[in-house]
């Protein structure tokens, strides 16, 4: 947590400080059920909030602009020994972030304004990796990924919607991998 300073200029009269505070919560764990099977997990979760000026010259002070954030991060990862030439990995994280900027009109402005954003991405994957011999792999990848994003914003009382995009992909790679003993 800070208490801030102005960003805008003192020369022009702006002396109001602008603070921040972040507050982050992070967890990671793992656990082995076995010589061949592991998981992992983690929670990471960020909350921010920023006090903001309009502009750099005369004025650029304003007592209420305030930009809000949060961050969030989860995930867990299986990995699998099947047999002495065959593992297997298999992981889903999710992630959103959220922001809101808010303008209550005051003085140096008449109306509010406000913009608010919200994006979502998901993931999950398999990663099979079949060894011949020491030198010698096959990889196969198969992976979906989704993500939505939205946003909003009003402005001198008109409002703007983005309406949610949205964007899914699945994708997979079949590999072949030489590791030669010798390196160049």
């Amino acid at each position: 947590r800070t208490n801030g300073f102005s960003a805008a200029s003192e020369s022009t009269g702006n002396t109001e400080s602008d603070g921040y505070t972040r507050e982050n919560y992070n967890f990671k764990t793992s656990y082995s059920f076995s010589d061949a099977s592991d998981v992992e997990g983690i929670f990471r979760y960020t909350k921010t909030k920023t006090d903001l000026d309009t502009t750099g010259g005369p004025g650029g002070d304003d007592p209420n602009n305030r930009g809000d954030g949060k961050s969030l991060v989860t995930g867990i990862k299986a990995i699998h020994q099947i047999s002495s030439r065959l593992e297997s990995t298999t992981s889903a994280f999710y992630g959103e972030n959220e922001r809101l900027n808010i303008n209550d009109a005051d003085s140096v402005h008449l109306f509010d304004s406000r913009d608010y954003f919200l994006s979502e991405s998901a993931k999950v994957e398999n990663r099979s990796k079949y060894e011949f011999d020491s030198l010698n792999s096959f990889y196969l990848d198969i992976q979906y990924k989704g993500e939505t994003g939205f946003s909003d914003s009003t402005r001198n009382n008109v409002e703007t919607n983005i309406s949610r995009k949205e964007q899914n992909t699945l994708g997979g790679a079949l590999t072949y991998a030489y590791t030669s003993e010798v390196f160049f």
